[in-house]
């Protein structure tokens, strides 16, 4: 059987699984490893910096917590981020990530979701 929810339901869901995981001790363990390993630095213009941002450059390990999600993430001041985030070559942010809801499309799942919406 195939049960197709809105896809503004499954966003939500993600955004909250997101949020979880930032705010766990197991992200805080991973932000720290990149922050040493890049001894304080952006990895793209070298500039030492206090608050940066610990930027994916593959969604392929988020969430995992171990170290190929410690080595697919880089250090980078907000400027640099913001490059690597609008530039070419950016990585390609999960559709749920996105604000744009034409980027959304659709999602099937096989098994039954509780409280599903159908479209």
């Amino acid at each position: 059987m195939k049960t197709i929810i809105g896809i503004q339901v499954f966003r939500q869901a993600m955004v909250d699984v997101f949020l979880k995981y930032m705010a766990s001790d197991v992200w805080q363990g991973v932000r720290e490893a990149v922050i040493r390993e890049s001894n304080g630095q952006c990895v793209d213009c070298l500039r030492q910096i206090r608050e940066g941002t610990v930027h994916h450059t593959s969604y392929e390990d988020w969430g995992k917590g171990n170290i190929e999600e410690v080595m697919s993430c880089i250090y980078l001041c907000k400027k640099c981020d913001r490059k690597r985030h609008n530039g070419p070559g950016s990585v390609e942010v999960p559709f749920w990530a996105k604000r744009n809801e034409q980027c959304w499309g659709e999602l099937t799942i096989t098994a039954p979701v509780e409280n599903s919406v159908c479209l």
